[in-house]
């Protein structure tokens, strides 16, 4: 079968047409989704970093107040009692809350 000089110039055309679409679809299209893929894994690790590098930025401030609700608690454990064992804090219970002399004496006063 001998083919004319257009039958020749379309059948070249028509091969270049198909070979650069298989081209394109099996070298360059996978590599353009691989590539899209990057990005948007590449947005969410710049979003994830910026979260944490913002919580991070937060430390000394959070240490500061950290600090100064710990001064603060201190100052006012300073008005608590010392610590005390099991007979101390028997004994203190019984001379500010128990029935003494004092307080016996006030309650007859009163009635």
């Amino acid at each position: 079968m001998k083919f004319g000089y257009r039958e020749r110039v379309v059948l070249l055309i028509a091969s270049v047409i198909i070979i650069l679409g298989v081209g394109f679809f099996v070298f360059i299209k996978p590599k353009y989704d691989q590539m899209k893929d990057s990005k948007k894994a590449c947005e969410t690790a710049e979003t994830n970093w910026n979260t944490k590098k913002a919580t991070f930025d937060k430390i000394p401030t959070m240490q500061e107040t950290i600090k100064t609700r710990y001064q603060k608690a201190y100052d006012q454990s300073l008005y608590f009692t010392d610590e005390m064992d099991a007979t101390e804090l028997d004994q203190f219970l019984q001379e500010k809350f128990m029935n003494t002399e004092e307080n016996i004496l006030y309650k007859t006063k009163l009635d």
